[in-house]
């Protein structure tokens, strides 16, 4: 639900979308503050901003009242703005399987995604989920992506950045202790990329930033929650390998069992970055052949136009039945954009029809028509055409991101010294992975082909695997030997990746 936001005269002087941070209000601000994504607009209702491009000059609202807030100065005098809501719960499903047990008390696993923060409070003498929250990560006020935020970071906002990691995460336990006020948990195992967890523990990452991309830690960290400002008796940060393989990746091996499959397999986790992972088998050298895509954030919602993550009216999913273009979105609400799961479909059916062509040009902008369903196919009324509308640009920004991914499976199998046939268990994680479809996804390029038949959705496999870690403290242990056993392979470095990237950017036949 959007709000109604006072600007006091005591902000004069500061960006309209630092106040709006500062004070706690949640923005979406994806190319971190540069104004070119244009998912910080706010409406004017009363009042003036100035011109951050050109001082002394009034920022002049466009012809519905909105102006970029990353653009806006404040004045002296009060204004105020309508803030749209950019809140929702993210996608972090996952699938859903034995975390055993044998701890004592409750605790609370917690994944900090890019995107999605998510938390689940746990009985950990039987592994059973009690309560699930999530919500999408209050740090992308700061941008997208882990650059933005490294960039963030290194200008000074590092405890800004900290203490909105460490109050989204205090606000859940909170909520927790209300739901469940006879669970009181002691214990929190955290998880998730190497740049958020330096975020998170209030270390700088801006030496992840630079060449040779060298995190400060990498090791598990147990501590008191009051040394991480969490209000919690211990927490535990499960350990990375690499700036770019986080715990996230570590504990999505541990949770999926890599380790404990006869025959090769592939954990894909799809998101701003798509990490992967190749195991040889059982029976191989225990080695975790490792890489990262730089796939950017498209398929997070950020730089498509009609972009957005994870939150309520996000279009989730796009089929066509008889002709009939129907599609849903989450929560069954009114269209707000369109999330990565529904770009995928959306892509797929401008393929089917031909709107765009195998090198993705497109004549003119694609708007999607349809029905608005719910969840178990009713028709919502009052709604007849969707709000979506597929730029030329955002068709290539797909491409971008579904090329990298696909290129670097290639590239990393060949590094393996396998051929991608050969891999026989396909695991695709992360929250996109566990909605989109995997028909669609191949379609579009998004999977090479050679993995057809061999993929199973698990979803968020960090916020399992620090689950697992709760429930059952040997899962640690499993973790510590996957961060151990990674080999990091730089794609930049192969041959392989720069072709294929090349070649994918095509869209299959």
């Amino acid at each position: 639900m959007s709000v109604r936001v006072k600007v006091p005269s005591g902000a004069n002087g500061m960006i309209l979308s630092e106040w709006l941070v500062s004070s706690g209000y949640q923005l979406s601000a994806h190319c971190g503050g540069r104004g070119v994504c244009g998912k910080c607009r706010v409406k004017v209702i009363t009042g003036a901003f100035g011109d951050k491009n050109s001082p002394g000059d009034l920022l002049q609202p466009d012809r519905e009242g909105y102006l970029l807030s990353c653009r806006a100065v404040c004045l002296c005098s009060e204004a105020e703005i309508i803030l749209p809501d950019t809140g929702g719960t993210g996608l972090t499903e996952f699938e859903k399987k034995s975390f055993g047990g044998g701890g004592k008390g409750y605790g609370i696993a917690v994944d900090i995604g890019t995107t999605t923060v998510a938390a689940v409070l746990v009985d950990r003498s039987t592994g059973r989920i009690i309560g699930t929250q999530s919500s999408l990560n209050p740090q992308r006020s700061f941008g997208a992506d882990v650059i933005s935020r490294i960039s963030a970071a290194s200008a000074g906002k590092l405890e800004s950045l900290r203490t909105l990691i460490v109050g989204e995460i205090n606000r859940m336990i909170s909520e927790f202790r209300k739901s469940y006020p006879d669970k009181n948990a002691d214990d929190a195992v955290v998880s998730g990329n190497t740049t958020m967890l330096h975020l998170f523990c209030g270390v700088s990452p801006e030496s992840m930033g630079v060449y040779p991309f060298t995190p400060v830690f990498t090791e598990m960290r147990q501590e008191s929650g009051a040394n991480f400002g969490v209000e919690i008796k211990k927490v535990t940060v499960l350990p990375s390998a690499s700036a770019f393989i986080g715990s996230d990746i570590t504990a999505g091996i541990a949770y999926c069992g890599l380790s404990e499959l006869e025959s090769p397999s592939l954990l894909v986790d799809i998101g701003t970055n798509g990490e992967m992972v190749i195991c040889k088998g059982k029976s191989s050298d225990g080695k975790y052949y490792c890489a990262s895509a730089a796939a950017g954030p498209a398929l997070e919602g950020a730089n498509i136009s009609c972009g957005v993550g994870g939150i309520n009216g996000a279009v989730c999913r796009v089929t066509k039945e008889n002709g009939r273009i129907k599609y849903r979105t989450i929560g069954d609400k009114p269209v707000c954009g369109v999330c990565g799961s529904g770009l995928i479909d959306i892509i797929a059916l401008m393929l089917d029809d031909e709107v765009i062509d195998e090198t993705g040009y497109l004549e003119e902008e694609y708007r999607l028509n349809g029905e608005h369903i719910t969840a178990d196919g009713k028709p919502i009324d009052g709604e007849v055409e969707s709000e979506i509308v597929i730029t030329q640009k955002d068709v290539r920004e797909f491409q971008l991101a579904k090329s990298a991914i696909s290129a670097g499976i290639d590239a990393l199998s060949d590094y393996a010294e396998l051929k991608p046939e050969e891999i026989e268990n396909v695991f695709i994680a992360g929250g996109l992975g566990f909605y989109m479809s995997v028909e669609n996804a191949k379609r579009t390029g998004l999977i090479p082909s050679a993995l057809k038949g061999k993929i199973t959705a698990v979803g968020n496999t960090s916020l399992a695997g620090a689950i697992s870690c709760l429930s059952d403290k040997e899962n640690l242990n499993s973790v510590a030997r996957a961060a151990r056993n990674c080999v990091s392979y730089e794609l930049n470095e192969s041959p392989v990746f720069s072709k294929e990237f090349i070649e994918n950017m095509v869209f299959p036949d």
